[in-house]
């Protein structure tokens, strides 16, 4: 047994919301003896004494480094669905998987029965992590009430989002290079290249990826289309929404990052909160040209509100996902017939 003073940092700037009614999560960073570092059974106990004894001690998980690191890990929140998802998630997986991801983490609060026959086939194929997933501290957790309650708490469940973020990093750090925090309305669309693999190579070839923490894309919105596009099939929902907002966000709004696993201590949904190191620079912003975020929302955000009448009704035709569209179909059609899932 071995006592070591921990490093408590609240993941979460005071600056955005100084109240303190709120659960906010921490990290604890302790520092690891070389003499441990090779075990597989090393667990931690935390006290707020010196070297008082805990009854309750938590292993920790000892991922395996990969000699050579997969790129992209995609992260997903709690899922907590109560209605069939199911056609749209395979749309949404497929994408991923089609950019190059090698693993979708998801933490799941409840999904449908056809949503979980989604996740268990994917995880079969090891494409896919499901964690279950339930509120801390005195938060509900009976499947209907805990559903009104992260609708009604929109600046709680915020902060409780940041535990499976975090969580998500630290699961990949030995395993792929950058985590990608995505929604499943969101998708980060390479335009001038074939994957987030060479992507990221052409970004990194401009400077050290050791400097690099979040790349920032852009966000546009593509809310339910008046005119479909018919030439696709009706169960290819974001194939069919042919249409976006002529308008791109802000930079610093709405945008989604890829995050360094080898430079960040913490993660914010937009960006990475906490660096490693005083040479690590703050986010960068991807250039447009070279890849975008496609935000398939039913209305618009209420964040938006002033803007909502323009990015609803000044819309352009979105051809960013046209060249990959005909091989994401075909893969979506092969798995919805596999699951029994086309209608």
């Amino acid at each position: 047994m071995l006592f070591v003073e921990g490093y408590v940092r609240e993941i979460w700037q005071r600056g955005w919301d100084p109240r303190d009614q709120f659960y906010i999560p921490n990290l604890v960073s302790c520092p690891v003896p070389k003499r441990f570092r090779s075990s597989t059974e090393l667990y931690v106990s935390i006290t707020s004494e010196p070297c008082r004894t805990q009854r309750v001690a938590v292993r920790v998980h000892m991922e395996r480094s990969k000699r050579k690191k997969d790129t992209v890990a995609v992260c997903v929140k709690g899922m907590d669905f109560q209605a069939d998802i199911s056609v749209r998630l395979v749309e949404w997986l497929e994408a991923q998987y089609l950019f190059g991801v090698s693993t979708v983490t998801m933490y799941k609060y409840t999904v449908s029965k056809q949503v979980q026959r989604v996740l268990d086939h994917f995880e079969q194929q090891g494409k896919l992590v499901q964690i279950p997933l339930t509120l801390p501290g005195h938060s509900p957790n009976l499947p209907l009430v805990r559903s009104e309650y992260i609708a009604r708490n929109r600046q709680q469940k915020r902060r409780h989002e940041l535990i499976p973020y975090n969580d998500c990093l630290y699961r990949h750090i030995s395993t792929h290079r950058y985590i990608l925090i995505l929604d499943i309305d969101e998708l980060i669309v390479p335009l001038q290249h074939d994957d987030y693999a060479d992507l990221l190579a052409t970004i990194e070839s401009g400077l050290p990826s050791e400097h690099i923490s979040s790349l920032s894309f852009s966000n546009v919105f593509k809310f339910p289309a008046k005119i479909a596009d018919t030439s696709r099939p009706a169960h290819m929902y974001m194939l069919r929404n042919a249409m976006r907002s002529r308008k791109t966000s802000d930079h610093r709004t709405y945008g989604k990052s890829m995050t360094n696993t080898a430079t960040v201590a913490t993660v914010f949904n937009h960006f990475a909160l906490h660096r490693l190191t005083p040479n690590v620079s703050g986010t960068m912003y991807v250039p447009e040209r070279l890849g975008i975020k496609l935000h398939y929302k039913s209305t618009c955000p209420i964040e938006a509100h002033k803007e909502c009448a323009e990015l609803q009704d000044d819309t352009v035709r979105d051809h960013s996902i046209d060249r990959f569209a005909d091989e994401l179909e075909r893969r979506v059609n092969r798995t919805l017939l596999k699951l029994n899932l086309m209608e």
